[in-house]
């Protein structure tokens, strides 16, 4: 069974904080809060291990974007997902997410924090589904999986693959 889904959540407003914080605990989501990015987001992501990052993109100490450069471009955190949010409106604001590797950015003004969760939820379910099946595929293509198989029966090992990719929460 899969572990609950971990947001980290860089956010210097509190109060935009306490929303997250209450509509992941209604899901059934932990919450980590951090007010900023601080000098090293890479150290803090790789010490809470989360499904996913929400970015704040305007914050005091360190921009979102900057933040998300950092984090994408080392190895240790490069595969962590990093969902961008902001209140900044303008167009090319936005088109800016593209180069520091966001894989999700919204404007906080047209997104409630129940789409931004459920977005979330739907990011990282599509993540899991990838992770399982990058894992399962060299298996499947190993003629020794396959002669297992064959001595087993192969309508079992096809229904335990189903029943496990439609298990991922």
């Amino acid at each position: 069974m899969y572990k609950p889904l971990r947001i980290l959540h860089f956010e210097d407003d509190d109060a935009i904080a306490r929303i997250y914080k209450n509509k992941c605990q209604e899901e059934g989501i932990e919450y980590i809060h951090y007010t900023n990015p601080t000098k090293d987001p890479v150290s803090v992501v790789v010490r809470e291990r989360p499904d996913m990052i929400l970015m704040d993109i305007a914050m005091p100490e360190m921009d979102g974007f900057a933040a998300a450069e950092l984090i994408k471009g080392d190895e240790r955190t490069k595969k962590y997902l990093v969902f961008g949010l902001s209140n900044i409106g303008d167009p090319k604001h936005v088109q800016e997410h593209m180069s520091y590797n966001m894989d999700l950015y919204r404007d906080s003004t047209r997104n409630t924090p129940e789409q931004v969760i459920q977005q979330i939820i739907e990011l990282v379910k599509e993540n899991r589904k990838k992770e399982l099946m990058d894992y399962l595929i060299p298996i499947l293509m190993n003629k020794v999986f396959w002669g297992a198989v064959y001595l087993v029966g192969g309508g079992a090992i096809t229904w335990l693959v189903i029943k496990l990719v439609e298990r991922i929460p």
